[in-house]
């Protein structure tokens, strides 16, 4: 940015280094080393088709998923998702040495009711890297990776992996 002074950029292909260097007002360097390496298929971590898909508002799970996760923050970092389709709801529940903590929001479900569990730091997170009023989420049962989206920008889509744990 102007305000904050001149940067100058610096590439170096035979050693894989980036190097950026800020001139005025205060002098400092940042290196960075670039890796070339084969990368796992991530398109492999998303779920072709969802057997549940929840459909909800991103502030009231955000707010309810922080809450929850203060409570649990010292012990299992366990949060528990259930889907509950006559109600059309989602209920979080989290546990910690001293009792149990729950909240309940209102959401658009189709397919079959689910139970899955995040860590409950990591599922505000997700919730924190979108913009959107909606959130998408695409369940298919405890073990398998979920897919979550903003129904507003499709290109963009958070892959949260279960923990394992008992109802």
């Amino acid at each position: 940015r102007a305000d904050q002074g001149a940067i100058r950029v610096t590439c170096d292909a035979g050693r894989n280094l980036v190097r950026f260097d800020g001139l005025q007002p205060n002098a400092w360097t940042f290196t960075a080393l670039t890796v070339e390496r084969q990368y796992p298929n991530y398109r492999s971590l998303l779920p072709k088709e969802s057997s549940t898909r929840i459909e909800i508002d991103r502030a009231a799970f955000l707010g309810a998923a922080q809450a929850l996760a203060e409570f649990v923050k010292d012990g299992s970092n366990v949060l528990k998702l259930e889907a509950d389709l006559e109600a059309g709801t989602i209920h979080l529940t989290a546990q910690n040495d001293d009792g149990a903590a729950s909240d309940t929001i209102p959401a658009l479900i189709e397919g079959e009711p689910t139970f899955i569990a995040f860590h409950a730091r990591f599922t505000v997170e997700a919730l924190q890297s979108f913009d959107g009023e909606r959130l998408s989420l695409w369940l298919n049962g405890p073990t398998s990776p979920s897919a979550w989206g903003d129904p507003g920008a499709p290109n963009y889509v958070h892959v949260l992996m279960p923990m394992h744990t008992v109802r």
